[in-house]
C-alpha cells in the first residue's frame, strides 16, 4: 500500500491551502528526495504516541547501554554512539536522557553530547572529565536524533 487512510469522523486526510504556490503537503519517493513535507503553522498535530520502528541502525530514537571493558562502546569517562546508528552526521541534534530502571546503574554525573570528527561518531560524555571520572558500566540513556 502506498497510502492508507481510515477515519470514523469526517476527513481521514485533508489538506487544505489558501496559497496557489506553497504545498501544505508533499509525498514523494524515498530514494528520490522529500517522504513527507508540511508547510502549514501547525506543521505536525498530534494526539497519541509517537513510535519509532526498526533497530538502532534505522531508528530515531533509541536506546544505548555503556558496555566497558574489552569490545565496549566506552573510552575512559565517553559512550560512543556507533556511526551506524541513525545519528551519523555532525549536523545532526541530539538529545540525550539518562534511564534509569531498576535493570540499570544509576547516574548521579553531569553529562553532554559531542561529534568527535576524527572517528566521525557522536559521543555522550561525563563532564568531570576524564581524569576525575570513568564512564560506569551498565548506564542506560535515551537518544533522539533531529536530522538537518
Amino acid at each position: 500500500r502506498a497510502l492508507e487512510a481510515t477515519s470514523l469522523t469526517n476527513y481521514a486526510i485533508l489538506a487544505s491551502n489558501n496559497s496557489a504556490t506553497v504545498p501544505v503537503t508533499q509525498f514523494a519517493n524515498l530514494s528520490g528526495g522529500t517522504a513527507l513535507e508540511l508547510i502549514a503553522s501547525t506543521a505536525i498535530k498530534m494526539t497519541g504516541a509517537l513510535k519509532v520502528s526498526g533497530g538502532i541502525n534505522s531508528q530515531t530514537a533509541f536506546k544505548i547501554t555503556s558496555v566497558t571493558g574489552v569490545g565496549g562502546n566506552t573510552v575512559t569517562n565517553q559512550i560512543i554512539i556507533p556511526n551506524t546508528t541513525y545519528a551519523n552526521n555532525a549536523n545532526d541534534i541530539l538529545i540525550v536522557t539518562h534511564n534509569y530502571s531498576p535493570n540499570n546503574t544509576y547516574l548521579n554525573k553531569n553529562f553532554g553530547v559531542y561529534w568527535e570528527s576524527i572517528s566521525s561518531t557522536w559521543r555522550i560524555y561525563l563532564e568531570e572529565g576524564p581524569i576525575t571520572g570513568v564512564m560506569p558500566n551498565n548506564i542506560t540513556f535515551n537518544v533522539l536524533v533531529i536530522k538537518q
